[in-house]
Protein backbone atom coordinates (compact mmCIF):
# COMPACT_ATOMS: atom_id res chain seq x y z
CA UNK A 1 0.00 0.00 0.00
CA UNK A 2 2.84 2.36 0.85
CA UNK A 3 4.46 1.67 -2.52
CA UNK A 4 1.16 2.39 -4.30
CA UNK A 5 0.81 5.72 -2.45
CA UNK A 6 4.40 6.64 -3.35
CA UNK A 7 3.75 5.77 -7.01
CA UNK A 8 0.58 7.87 -7.13
CA UNK A 9 2.37 10.75 -5.44
CA UNK A 10 5.22 10.55 -7.96
CA UNK A 11 2.76 10.48 -10.87
CA UNK A 12 0.98 13.55 -9.52
CA UNK A 13 4.30 15.35 -9.04
CA UNK A 14 5.29 14.60 -12.63
CA UNK A 15 1.97 15.94 -13.88
CA UNK A 16 2.45 19.12 -11.86
CA UNK A 17 5.97 19.56 -13.22
CA UNK A 18 4.73 19.00 -16.78
CA UNK A 19 1.96 21.57 -16.38
CA UNK A 20 4.43 24.22 -15.15
CA UNK A 21 6.65 23.95 -18.22
CA UNK A 22 6.23 26.96 -20.51
CA UNK A 23 3.59 26.40 -23.16
CA UNK A 24 5.29 26.16 -26.53
CA UNK A 25 2.90 28.43 -28.42
CA UNK A 26 -0.66 29.64 -28.03
CA UNK A 27 -3.09 32.29 -29.20
CA UNK A 28 -3.24 34.97 -26.52
CA UNK A 29 -6.07 37.08 -27.96
CA UNK A 30 -7.19 37.49 -31.59
CA UNK A 31 -4.31 39.24 -33.31
CA UNK A 32 -1.66 38.17 -30.78
CA UNK A 33 0.08 34.79 -30.88
CA UNK A 34 2.74 33.87 -28.31
CA UNK A 35 5.77 31.66 -28.81
CA UNK A 36 6.72 31.24 -25.16
CA UNK A 37 9.66 28.94 -25.87
CA UNK A 38 11.38 31.70 -27.86
CA UNK A 39 10.06 34.51 -25.68
CA UNK A 40 8.19 36.22 -28.52
CA UNK A 41 4.75 37.66 -29.12
CA UNK A 42 3.56 38.19 -32.71
CA UNK A 43 1.27 41.21 -32.72
CA UNK A 44 -0.98 42.96 -35.24
CA UNK A 45 0.49 46.45 -35.54
CA UNK A 46 -1.99 49.34 -35.36
CA UNK A 47 -1.18 50.72 -38.82
CA UNK A 48 -0.32 47.67 -40.91
CA UNK A 49 1.65 44.47 -40.59
CA UNK A 50 2.95 42.18 -37.86
CA UNK A 51 5.71 42.79 -35.32
CA UNK A 52 7.67 40.18 -33.37
CA UNK A 53 7.92 41.56 -29.82
CA UNK A 54 10.51 40.37 -27.31
CA UNK A 55 8.54 39.42 -24.18
CA UNK A 56 11.34 40.54 -21.85
CA UNK A 57 12.10 44.00 -23.23
CA UNK A 58 9.00 44.82 -25.26
CA UNK A 59 11.22 45.70 -28.22
CA UNK A 60 10.26 44.81 -31.79
CA UNK A 61 12.94 42.51 -33.16
CA UNK A 62 11.35 41.94 -36.58
CA UNK A 63 8.42 43.25 -38.60
CA UNK A 64 6.65 42.62 -41.90
CA UNK A 65 3.86 44.18 -43.96
CA UNK A 66 3.34 41.04 -46.06
CA UNK A 67 0.69 39.83 -43.57
CA UNK A 68 -1.44 41.53 -40.93
CA UNK A 69 -2.87 38.96 -38.50
CA UNK A 70 -0.85 36.17 -36.84
CA UNK A 71 -2.81 32.93 -36.51
CA UNK A 72 -0.60 30.17 -35.11
CA UNK A 73 3.04 29.21 -34.58
CA UNK A 74 4.13 25.69 -35.55
CA UNK A 75 7.69 24.34 -35.82
CA UNK A 76 9.32 27.67 -36.56
CA UNK A 77 6.56 28.79 -38.92
CA UNK A 78 4.13 31.64 -38.23
CA UNK A 79 0.92 31.21 -40.21
CA UNK A 80 -0.66 34.60 -40.83
CA UNK A 81 -3.58 36.19 -42.63
CA UNK A 82 -2.99 38.91 -45.24
CA UNK A 83 -5.28 41.62 -46.58
CA UNK A 84 -7.11 40.71 -49.81
CA UNK A 85 -5.89 43.02 -52.55
CA UNK A 86 -6.46 42.20 -56.21
CA UNK A 87 -8.70 39.16 -55.69
CA UNK A 88 -11.37 39.89 -53.12
CA UNK A 89 -12.98 36.46 -52.97
CA UNK A 90 -9.97 34.59 -51.62
CA UNK A 91 -8.44 34.26 -48.18
CA UNK A 92 -4.73 35.15 -48.54
CA UNK A 93 -2.46 33.21 -46.18
CA UNK A 94 1.27 33.67 -45.63
CA UNK A 95 3.80 31.32 -44.06
CA UNK A 96 6.46 33.39 -42.29
CA UNK A 97 9.67 32.42 -40.56
CA UNK A 98 9.04 32.76 -36.82
CA UNK A 99 12.67 33.85 -36.45
CA UNK A 100 12.73 36.95 -38.69
CA UNK A 101 9.26 37.13 -40.34
CA UNK A 102 10.61 36.52 -43.83
CA UNK A 103 8.14 34.95 -46.26
CA UNK A 104 8.43 31.20 -46.84
CA UNK A 105 5.30 30.76 -48.95
CA UNK A 106 1.94 32.26 -49.83
CA UNK A 107 -1.40 30.57 -50.45
CA UNK A 108 -4.86 31.70 -51.55
CA UNK A 109 -7.91 29.85 -50.26
CA UNK A 110 -10.92 30.35 -52.57
CA UNK A 111 -14.07 31.76 -50.96
CA UNK A 112 -17.67 32.06 -52.16
CA UNK A 113 -18.11 34.95 -54.61
CA UNK A 114 -20.22 36.98 -52.17
CA UNK A 115 -17.59 37.03 -49.40
CA UNK A 116 -14.64 39.34 -48.76
CA UNK A 117 -11.92 38.21 -46.34
CA UNK A 118 -11.66 41.60 -44.66
CA UNK A 119 -9.50 41.68 -41.54
CA UNK A 120 -11.41 44.63 -40.08
CA UNK A 121 -15.11 44.32 -39.30
CA UNK A 122 -17.34 46.26 -41.71
CA UNK A 123 -20.81 47.67 -41.28
CA UNK A 124 -23.05 44.61 -41.22
CA UNK A 125 -20.29 42.08 -41.87
CA UNK A 126 -17.42 40.34 -40.13
CA UNK A 127 -14.94 37.69 -41.27
CA UNK A 128 -12.92 35.71 -38.76
CA UNK A 129 -10.12 33.18 -39.24
CA UNK A 130 -8.60 30.80 -36.69
CA UNK A 131 -6.00 28.05 -37.08
CA UNK A 132 -4.92 25.03 -35.08
CA UNK A 133 -2.67 22.02 -35.32
CA UNK A 134 -4.12 19.03 -37.15
CA UNK A 135 -2.91 15.47 -37.67
CA UNK A 136 -2.47 16.25 -41.39
CA UNK A 137 -0.87 19.68 -41.04
CA UNK A 138 -2.47 22.99 -40.12
CA UNK A 139 -6.22 23.44 -40.05
CA UNK A 140 -7.57 26.87 -41.00
CA UNK A 141 -11.23 27.62 -40.27
CA UNK A 142 -13.09 30.72 -41.44
CA UNK A 143 -16.45 32.12 -40.40
CA UNK A 144 -18.33 34.94 -42.15
CA UNK A 145 -21.31 36.68 -40.57
CA UNK A 146 -23.53 39.20 -42.34
CA UNK A 147 -26.52 41.08 -40.96
CA UNK A 148 -28.73 43.95 -42.08
CA UNK A 149 -27.89 47.29 -40.50
CA UNK A 150 -30.97 49.38 -39.85
CA UNK A 151 -31.99 52.27 -37.65
CA UNK A 152 -35.26 50.43 -37.05
CA UNK A 153 -35.02 47.33 -34.82
CA UNK A 154 -35.39 44.13 -36.84
CA UNK A 155 -35.57 40.45 -36.00
CA UNK A 156 -34.09 39.42 -39.30
CA UNK A 157 -31.58 36.62 -38.73
CA UNK A 158 -27.91 37.06 -39.55
CA UNK A 159 -26.47 34.99 -42.39
CA UNK A 160 -23.64 32.63 -41.44
CA UNK A 161 -21.11 31.03 -43.79
CA UNK A 162 -18.16 28.91 -42.71
CA UNK A 163 -15.49 26.71 -44.21
CA UNK A 164 -12.06 25.17 -43.69
CA UNK A 165 -8.78 24.19 -45.30
CA UNK A 166 -5.97 21.82 -44.37
CA UNK A 167 -2.56 23.19 -45.30
CA UNK A 168 0.87 21.62 -45.63
CA UNK A 169 2.97 23.87 -43.36
CA UNK A 170 6.21 23.12 -45.20
CA UNK A 171 5.11 24.34 -48.64
CA UNK A 172 1.75 26.02 -48.15
CA UNK A 173 -0.12 23.55 -50.35
CA UNK A 174 -3.85 23.37 -49.71
CA UNK A 175 -4.45 19.68 -49.03
CA UNK A 176 -8.22 19.88 -48.66
CA UNK A 177 -10.87 22.56 -48.34
CA UNK A 178 -14.63 22.85 -48.14
CA UNK A 179 -17.69 24.69 -46.92
CA UNK A 180 -19.39 24.07 -43.58
CA UNK A 181 -17.89 22.64 -40.42
CA UNK A 182 -14.62 20.77 -40.52
CA UNK A 183 -15.14 17.00 -40.96
CA UNK A 184 -14.17 15.23 -37.76
CA UNK A 185 -13.97 18.57 -35.98
CA UNK A 186 -13.26 18.42 -32.27
CA UNK A 187 -10.80 19.15 -29.51
CA UNK A 188 -8.76 16.67 -27.52
CA UNK A 189 -10.94 13.84 -26.22
CA UNK A 190 -12.45 14.58 -22.82
CA UNK A 191 -12.90 11.54 -20.55
CA UNK A 192 -16.54 10.58 -20.00
CA UNK A 193 -16.63 11.35 -16.27
CA UNK A 194 -15.38 14.90 -16.87
CA UNK A 195 -17.74 15.43 -19.79
CA UNK A 196 -20.64 14.36 -17.56
CA UNK A 197 -19.80 17.17 -15.13
CA UNK A 198 -19.69 19.65 -18.00
CA UNK A 199 -23.04 18.40 -19.34
CA UNK A 200 -24.66 18.69 -15.90
CA UNK A 201 -23.30 22.24 -15.61
CA UNK A 202 -21.76 21.31 -12.28
CA UNK A 203 -18.69 23.45 -13.01
CA UNK A 204 -18.34 27.21 -12.59
CA UNK A 205 -15.62 27.58 -15.21
CA UNK A 206 -14.71 26.31 -18.61
CA UNK A 207 -12.71 23.10 -18.82
CA UNK A 208 -9.05 23.93 -19.38
CA UNK A 209 -6.16 21.64 -20.34
CA UNK A 210 -2.57 22.25 -19.31
CA UNK A 211 0.15 19.66 -19.79
CA UNK A 212 -1.23 16.30 -18.67
CA UNK A 213 -4.13 17.77 -16.73
CA UNK A 214 -7.72 18.83 -17.25
CA UNK A 215 -8.82 21.47 -14.75
CA UNK A 216 -12.02 23.30 -13.81
CA UNK A 217 -13.59 25.06 -10.85
CA UNK A 218 -16.62 24.07 -8.77
CA UNK A 219 -18.42 25.39 -5.68
CA UNK A 220 -18.58 23.83 -2.25
CA UNK A 221 -20.00 25.19 1.05
CA UNK A 222 -16.75 26.97 1.86
CA UNK A 223 -16.16 28.64 -1.50
CA UNK A 224 -14.44 27.66 -4.74
CA UNK A 225 -12.47 24.44 -5.24
CA UNK A 226 -10.09 23.43 -8.02
CA UNK A 227 -10.75 20.05 -9.64
CA UNK A 228 -8.04 18.34 -11.69
CA UNK A 229 -8.02 15.10 -13.67
CA UNK A 230 -5.32 13.21 -15.49
CA UNK A 231 -5.86 13.85 -19.19
CA UNK A 232 -4.73 10.35 -20.12
CA UNK A 233 -7.45 8.42 -18.27
CA UNK A 234 -9.67 10.97 -16.50
CA UNK A 235 -8.55 9.86 -13.04
CA UNK A 236 -9.31 12.65 -10.50
CA UNK A 237 -6.57 14.17 -8.36
CA UNK A 238 -7.14 15.59 -4.89
CA UNK A 239 -9.28 18.70 -5.05
CA UNK A 240 -7.81 21.95 -3.76
CA UNK A 241 -9.65 24.62 -1.76
CA UNK A 242 -8.88 27.82 -3.62
CA UNK A 243 -10.57 30.85 -2.14
CA UNK A 244 -13.63 32.05 -0.29
CA UNK A 245 -16.53 33.92 -1.80
CA UNK A 246 -15.03 37.39 -1.36
CA UNK A 247 -13.00 36.70 -4.51
CA UNK A 248 -14.57 36.49 -7.96
CA UNK A 249 -13.17 33.99 -10.42
CA UNK A 250 -12.37 35.62 -13.78
CA UNK A 251 -10.78 33.02 -16.06
CA UNK A 252 -7.89 30.70 -16.73
CA UNK A 253 -4.80 32.11 -18.40
CA UNK A 254 -4.44 31.83 -22.16
CA UNK A 255 -2.18 28.78 -21.73
CA UNK A 256 -4.31 27.34 -18.86
CA UNK A 257 -1.31 27.20 -16.54
CA UNK A 258 -2.78 29.73 -14.10
CA UNK A 259 -6.15 31.15 -13.09
CA UNK A 260 -7.29 34.56 -11.95
CA UNK A 261 -9.64 35.79 -9.22
CA UNK A 262 -10.01 39.39 -8.08
CA UNK A 263 -11.80 41.72 -5.69
CA UNK A 264 -12.36 45.48 -5.51
CA UNK A 265 -10.01 47.44 -3.24
CA UNK A 266 -8.92 50.90 -4.44
CA UNK A 267 -8.92 49.49 -7.93
CA UNK A 268 -8.72 45.73 -8.22
CA UNK A 269 -6.56 43.18 -6.44
CA UNK A 270 -5.62 40.27 -8.68
CA UNK A 271 -4.89 36.89 -7.08
CA UNK A 272 -3.26 34.43 -9.47
CA UNK A 273 -3.20 30.71 -8.66
CA UNK A 274 -1.25 27.88 -10.31
CA UNK A 275 -3.66 25.49 -12.01
CA UNK A 276 -1.61 22.40 -11.20
CA UNK A 277 -1.33 23.01 -7.46
CA UNK A 278 -3.97 25.56 -6.50
CA UNK A 279 -1.26 27.63 -4.76
CA UNK A 280 -1.34 31.41 -5.09
CA UNK A 281 1.64 32.59 -7.12
CA UNK A 282 0.97 36.35 -7.20
CA UNK A 283 -1.15 39.14 -5.70
CA UNK A 284 -1.04 42.61 -7.24
CA UNK A 285 -3.16 45.70 -7.87
CA UNK A 286 -4.35 46.53 -11.39
CA UNK A 287 -6.93 48.94 -12.83
CA UNK A 288 -9.14 46.21 -14.36
CA UNK A 289 -11.23 43.52 -12.61
CA UNK A 290 -9.88 40.97 -15.06
CA UNK A 291 -8.48 40.53 -18.56
CA UNK A 292 -6.99 37.84 -20.79
CA UNK A 293 -3.57 37.07 -19.30
CA UNK A 294 -0.66 34.70 -18.97
CA UNK A 295 2.36 34.43 -16.69
CA UNK A 296 5.92 33.86 -17.84
CA UNK A 297 8.68 33.83 -15.25
CA UNK A 298 8.30 36.83 -12.96
CA UNK A 299 6.05 38.72 -15.35
CA UNK A 300 2.35 39.02 -15.97
CA UNK A 301 1.08 39.86 -19.45
CA UNK A 302 -2.49 41.02 -19.92
CA UNK A 303 -4.60 42.37 -22.78
CA UNK A 304 -6.05 45.82 -22.10
CA UNK A 305 -9.09 46.91 -24.10
CA UNK A 306 -9.27 50.14 -26.07
CA UNK A 307 -10.71 53.34 -24.67
CA UNK A 308 -12.85 55.41 -27.03
CA UNK A 309 -15.31 58.28 -27.27
CA UNK A 310 -18.09 59.04 -29.71
CA UNK A 311 -17.89 62.20 -31.79
CA UNK A 312 -20.36 63.21 -34.52
CA UNK A 313 -21.75 59.71 -34.76
CA UNK A 314 -18.34 58.08 -35.08
CA UNK A 315 -16.29 56.21 -32.49
CA UNK A 316 -12.76 57.51 -32.05
CA UNK A 317 -10.08 55.46 -30.33
CA UNK A 318 -8.23 57.36 -27.60
CA UNK A 319 -6.08 54.49 -26.38
CA UNK A 320 -5.75 51.44 -28.65
CA UNK A 321 -5.97 47.89 -27.31
CA UNK A 322 -2.58 46.73 -26.12
CA UNK A 323 -0.53 43.99 -24.51
CA UNK A 324 0.82 45.13 -21.15
CA UNK A 325 3.74 43.56 -19.29
CA UNK A 326 3.78 43.89 -15.48
CA UNK A 327 6.35 42.92 -12.87
CA UNK A 328 4.72 40.27 -10.66
CA UNK A 329 6.70 41.33 -7.60
CA UNK A 330 5.91 45.04 -7.38
CA UNK A 331 3.17 45.52 -9.99
CA UNK A 332 5.19 47.99 -12.10
CA UNK A 333 4.20 48.32 -15.75
CA UNK A 334 7.26 47.37 -17.78
CA UNK A 335 6.04 47.97 -21.31
CA UNK A 336 2.91 48.14 -23.44
CA UNK A 337 2.50 47.23 -27.10
CA UNK A 338 -0.49 48.61 -29.09
CA UNK A 339 -2.61 46.18 -31.12
CA UNK A 340 -4.68 46.94 -34.20
CA UNK A 341 -8.36 47.59 -33.46
CA UNK A 342 -10.50 45.59 -35.90
CA UNK A 343 -13.99 46.55 -34.63
CA UNK A 344 -16.18 48.67 -36.89
CA UNK A 345 -15.87 52.34 -35.87
CA UNK A 346 -17.87 54.04 -38.61
CA UNK A 347 -21.29 55.69 -38.43
CA UNK A 348 -24.54 53.83 -37.86
CA UNK A 349 -27.90 54.76 -39.38
CA UNK A 350 -30.02 57.09 -37.30
CA UNK A 351 -33.72 56.61 -36.72
CA UNK A 352 -35.97 59.29 -38.19
CA UNK A 353 -37.19 61.82 -35.58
Amino acid sequence: MKRLSMALGLAAALLVADSRRPAQAFVFVPGVTVDAARGLAFVMEPANGIAAIDLDSGAAIAATTRAVKPLIVADGLLLAEAEPRERHHVLPLVGLSARDLTVRWTAALPLPDDLVAAVDQRSGASFNVVARHDADGLLVEWRALRWRVSAIPTQEAAHLSEGFARIDPSKGRILASGRGKTPGQGVATVPADIQALVDRQSLVSRLCRTGGLFAALARDPRGIVLLCWRAADGRPLAKQQLFLRHLTFRDFSADCRDLLASHAEQGWIWSIFATATGKRVARLRLPLPGAPFFVRGERLYYAATATARQTAGRIRIETPPRVVAVDLVDGRELWAQPIRETAYLGPYPRAAP
